[in-house]
């Protein structure tokens, strides 16, 4: 095993995927960053989120060519494009949605939990447009979501203590 520190004490790292650009990208959600490690040199780099306090949860490779991210207590969705370091955030239309995990469709669309809004949600890459699924179950919590090899997304309840899945996409 072998560890490479960050520079704020309190960064909180969290949530990694791989990159597009052949790094791996993890959140900061103490230090509001996306981080970018190069697995070859180890060099860090860090992405300050526009949003104060945003809480960043989750991060997704997007069809895109993007590093997305969630913003947890800012209700909205990140964009960073990985060449020029730009972020861009999308609003969700509701307040205390708390956006935490993302997964890549395979549509081409990223998908997302709104654990506070109890709704699955997916934004397009091309448009920006964001469509949200209420979670059947009453306050179930929705926390995870994964692609399934059906071609469909699978996401968890916690608190409905079930297994989800959104078809048909």
């Amino acid at each position: 095993i072998t560890e490479y520190p960050l520079a704020a004490a309190k960064s909180v790292p969290t949530a990694m995927a791989a990159g597009p650009d052949g790094a791996v990208w993890f959140i900061e959600t103490g230090g509001n960053k996306i981080g970018r490690i190069d697995p070859t040199t180890a060099k860090i780099t860090e992405h300050p989120i526009p949003t104060p306090k945003a809480t960043p949860m989750g991060t997704v490779a997007g069809a895109d060519g993007a590093m997305w991210f969630t913003e947890a207590s800012a209700d909205k969705l990140g964009r960073l494009n990985p060449a020029t370091g730009a972020i861009t955030e999308y609003p969700l239309a509701a307040a205390k949605s708390v956006p935490t995990a993302m997964a890549a469709g395979p549509d081409g669309a990223v998908w997302f939990i709104e654990t506070g809004g109890n709704k699955i949600g997916r934004i397009d890459p091309a448009t920006g447009e964001i469509k949200e699924f209420p979670v059947p179950s009453a306050n179930s919590v929705p926390v995870f979501i994964a692609p399934g090899p059906d071609g469909a997304l699978w996401f968890t309840e916690l608190s409905g203590n079930k297994i989800g899945r959104v078809g048909g996409i």
